[in-house]
Formats: structure tokens, sequence, C-alpha cells
């Protein structure tokens, strides 16, 4: 559901506490240790098992955040409208259920990702949706592509790839990077004129001499 959140809203990860709720950090290290710590790094005599012996020197640098976890305070609405099991159109839905919550936090919270989702390309939202949903759902199953980086990887590639020589692709560059003017054209315009054969195959293996090899 938190991937799914960031990549359909465009909502970017800016606070430690934040990276340290998902995932995407282990230890947060003021910046004005940095220097002390890497010189500490390179003094280590490294023992026989040393991913113990680099925990031990970052418990001594590390800081908890300032601030608490943004992501954790909204995760209950985050997984409600982001689950794997969620169109975009119901998303969308949730969102606007949680966008009159008497709750104010959780009401502002609601519009911002409404407004983030609002500027996405309707087929990138149903590929974006559907790539989220089908790695959440391989979780925990080692059989599956999705469960293995090397899945993920290829998966993305090819996201990447035919994404690219999409008209939409253009169409945002232009609206945001070359006019400016913040109003693309998308095409299709609409969620429900997506079609979702043509969503589907984008992910389908590419030729072998483009395929990537992980």
């Amino acid at each position: 559901a938190t991937g799914a959140y960031l990549g359909l809203t465009g909502k970017r990860i800016s606070s430690p506490a934040d990276a340290l709720y998902v995932g995407l950090g282990t230890h947060f290290v003021p910046s004005g240790s940095l220097a002390a710590l890497k010189d500490a790094l390179l003094k280590v005599n490294f023992s026989d098992e040393p991913d113990k012996d680099i925990h031990a020197l970052l418990a001594g640098y590390k800081k908890d955040p300032a601030s608490g976890a943004q992501m954790k305070t909204f995760f209950p609405q985050i997984a409600q409208c982001f689950g794997a099991n969620r169109s975009v159109s119901e998303t969308i839905e949730w969102l606007k259920k949680h966008q009159i919550s008497a709750d104010s936090t959780v009401a502002e919270w609601a519009s911002e990702a409404l407004s983030g989702l609002g500027k996405g390309a309707p087929f990138s939202l149903c590929v974006t949706q559907k790539h989220f949903s089908e790695v959440a759902l391989a979780h925990g199953n080692s059989e599956h592509h999705l469960s293995k980086l090397s899945g993920v990887m290829k998966a993305e590639f090819r996201i990447a790839l035919r994404s690219s020589i999409r008209d939409d692709f253009t169409e945002g560059v232009r609206a945001v990077l070359v006019d400016k003017d913040q109003n693309p054209n998308w095409s299709p315009w609409r969620l429900e004129d997506v079609n979702i054969a043509e969503v589907e195959s984008v992910f389908e293996p590419l030729p072998a001499d483009i395929e990537l090899n992980v």
C-alpha cells in the first residue's frame, strides 16, 4: 500500500522518520556527525561478522528523528485507500470519503493525495497500480518472479521502456518542462477510457535482444 501511495500520488519521502518507517533506511545520523562516522568506519577492525561490527558502530552515532513519521500517522488510511485489491477508481472514491472526514488532518491528507493523483496520466496511473498490486500479492511467495529483485527490475524496465514511447510521456514533458503550462492533454483523458488489455500488455516480456538480463 505504501509503494502504491507514493507511486500514484508522487508523494516524496522528505523526513528521516518517514525514511526509517518505510524501510528506506536503518539508522538516522545527523549530517553534523557524518564526518566523524566516516572516520570511524575507516578505522574499524572487522571481525568475522562485519555486519554486526557496522551495526554496533552505527548505534553510537544514530539519533532519533526530531519529528514523528507522517507515513505512520496516516498508514490506516493509506492501507485502506491504496491496498493491493484497489483499482485506481476505487482509490479515488475512498480518498473522497476521507476528504470529508471530521478529522481535519485526515481530510487535508486526502485532499493532497487526490491532488497528486490528478496530475498523473490515467493510463500511467493504471499501470502503476497494477505493478504495485502484483508486487504486493507476490510478497511471501518465493516462487513468484516478483518476489525477487531481478523480477521486479525486469518488470520496471518493461514499464519504463514502453511508457517512454507513449504520447503521454512526451505530453508530460511538454506540459511540465517545455511549455510549462501544467496542462497536459492525456490520451486517454479519463480513467474509464483506459484499455485494460493495453495496460496488461505493458508487462509482457520484451524481445530477447531488448529484455533486461539480470
